[in-house]
C-alpha cells in the first residue's frame, strides 16, 4: 500500500508536465461526459427552467432580468448566458446554454487542477474526474439550470487553495467569487467559513474576499426576499430526521437501496446515521487541514438539504413524497464529490493506518459502482426539433414549443421567444 501512497506524492516529471496532464484530464472529463448523455453533444436542447424562465426572461425583461430571482435566489450566471446568447440566431439557443454548462464544468476543473490547491498534481487529478464520475441521473451535468451545483465548488477551492502571488490571480478569485456568489446559495452556506477564515487569517486578501462573499450573500438574501435557504422548520420527529440524515447518504453515495428510506426503526435509523457520520470522519489523516474544512463543508450541504426538506414538508406533508422530490442527483451531487474526495485524500496519505485506506478504497469503489451501473442518462429523451420553430418566433405568433423533460413547454406570444424583428 506505500506504493500507492507514493503514486499520489509523485512530483518531478510529473510538475514538470501539468500542462499536458490538464490537457489529458480535461479531455477524459469530455470523454466521460459524452459516454453519459451523448444527446448533450449531437443534439442539445433546453431543459426545463432553462427555456421557460431564462431564456424568456432575458427577452421579455432585459436587463431587469439580472435583478429577478428565481426559486429564492439569483442565477447571475445563467443570466449572462441568456443575454450573450440573445445576440445569436434562434436557431443556436439551446446548444449555447448546454455548451456554457460544459465550459462552467471545464473551468472548475482547471480550477481544481491549479498548483494553488495544497494537494499533489494527481490528486488533483482525481478530484477533477470525479466531477463527472460520482452518481447522477444527468440533471447536474450538461445542465445550466443546474449548474450552481458544478459551480459551486469554484467557492470551495477558494476556501482550501493558497493566496494568490500575482494580480492576476487575485483578480480572478475576486470574479469567482462575485459571479458564484450571485448564482446560487452555495455563497450563502459558505459565507461564515469565508468569515472564519478571515479571522484566523487577518491578511488583505482573505478581508477582500469575505467582504465579496457577504456581499453577495446580503444581495442574494435581499433579491430573494430572504427565501434562499428556508428558515422555516417544520416539526420533525427524530425518527425522520434520522431517516433522511442518517439513512439517505448511504443510499445515495454507496447505492444502497432506496427502499431503505422506508424504514421505520428507530434504531436502525440512528445504526445508519452513526455508521456514516462517524465512520468518514475518521478517514480524516490528522495532518491534512484541507481535509477538516472538506468534512465541515460536507456536513454544512447534507444539512442545508435537511433544512430543504423542512420545506418541503411544509409543502407536502407526507415524509416519503416530499424525501423523494428533495433527494435527486442535483441536490446530492455536492455532498458525494466531497465523500469522494475525502476517500481519495484518506488514499493517498503517506501514514495512514493500512485498515483505514482499504476501507476508504472499498467505500470509493462502491461509489464508483454504483454510478457505473447507472453511467448513461440521457437527459434529452425526446427531440422536439427546437429550429422548426425559427420563423414562427420571427413573427410573433402565438404558439408553444414543447421542451425536455415532457410536459415542460415555452409560450411564445408577441415576440417573447424572439425580439429580433
Amino acid at each position: 500500500m506505500k506504493n500507492i501512497c507514493n503514486i499520489f506524492k509523485l512530483k518531478g516529471h510529473l510538475e514538470k508536465s501539468t500542462t499536458l496532464i490538464k490537457i489529458f484530464t480535461l479531455s477524459l472529463i469530455i470523454l466521460f461526459l459524452f459516454i453519459r448523455n451523448e444527446a448533450s453533444f449531437t443534439n442539445p436542447m433546453f431543459y426545463a427552467e432553462d427555456g421557460v424562465i431564462f431564456f424568456q426572461q432575458n427577452i421579455t425583461l432585459g436587463w431587469y432580468a439580472f435583478f429577478t430571482s428565481y426559486a429564492g435566489y439569483l442565477h447571475t450566471i445563467i443570466r449572462c448566458v441568456a443575454f450573450i446568447a440573445s445576440y445569436f440566431p434562434f436557431t443556436f439557443q439551446p446548444a449555447l446554454y448546454v455548451y456554457s454548462s460544459l465550459a462552467i464544468l471545464l473551468l472548475v476543473a482547471l480550477k481544481i487542477l491549479s498548483s494553488r490547491v495544497p494537494f499533489p498534481l494527481l490528486v488533483r487529478v482525481c478530484f477533477a474526474l470525479l466531477l463527472v464520475l460520482v452518481p447522477t441521473s444527468g440533471e447536474t451535468l450538461m445542465i445550466l439550470v443546474d449548474v450552481q451545483f458544478v459551480s459551486s465548488f469554484l467557492l470551495i477551492i477558494l476556501l482550501i487553495q493558497k493566496e494568490p502571488h500575482t494580480k492576476i490571480g487575485l483578480y480572478s478569485d475576486l470574479f469567482i467569487a462575485f459571479f458564484i456568489g450571485l448564482s446560487g446559495p452555495s455563497g450563502i452556506l459558505l459565507t461564515p467559513l469565508f468569515l472564519i477564515k478571515w479571522f484566523i487569517n487577518r491578511n488583505s486578501y482573505n478581508f477582500i474576499l469575505a467582504t465579496f462573499i457577504t456581499f453577495t450573500t446580503v444581495a442574494q438574501l435581499y433579491m430573494g426576499h430572504m427565501t434562499a435557504l428556508p428558515i422555516y422548520l417544520k416539526s420533525i420527529t427524530l425518527l425522520e430526521w434520522t431517516q433522511f440524515f442518517g439513512i439517505q447518504p448511504w443510499a445515495i453515495f454507496f447505492g444502497i437501496s432506496g427502499s431503505l428510506t422506508n424504514v421505520s426503526l428507530l434504531w436502525l435509523n440512528l445504526f445508519y446515521l452513526t455508521l456514516f457520520w462517524i465512520l468518514l470522519p475518521l478517514f480524516i489523516y490528522p495532518k491534512n487541514k484541507a481535509s477538516y474544512l472538506l468534512f465541515i463543508i460536507l456536513f454544512i450541504n447534507i444539512l442545508a438539504m435537511t433544512i430543504r426538506l423542512s420545506g418541503s414538508l411544509s409543502r407536502d406533508p407526507n415524509f416519503f413524497t416530499a424525501l423523494n422530490n428533495i433527494v435527486g442527483s442535483r441536490y446530492t451531487y455536492v455532498p458525494a464529490v466531497l465523500s469522494a474526495w475525502l476517500l481519495i485524500l484518506s488514499i493517498s496519505e503517506i501514514g495512514q493506518h493500512f485498515l483505514k485506506r482499504f476501507i476508504a478504497t472499498l467505500l470509493l469503489g462502491m461509489i464508483l459502482w454504483h454510478s457505473f451501473l447507472n453511467f448513461y442518462t440521457n437527459i434529452f429523451p425526446t427531440d422536439f426539433h427546437w429550429a422548426s420553430y425559427a420563423t414562427q418566433a420571427k413573427t410573433g405568433a402565438t404558439f408553444n414549443i414543447a421542451i425536455n423533460p415532457y410536459p415542460w413547454k415555452i409560450n411564445c406570444s408577441n415576440y417573447s421567444c424572439d425580439n429580433r424583428h
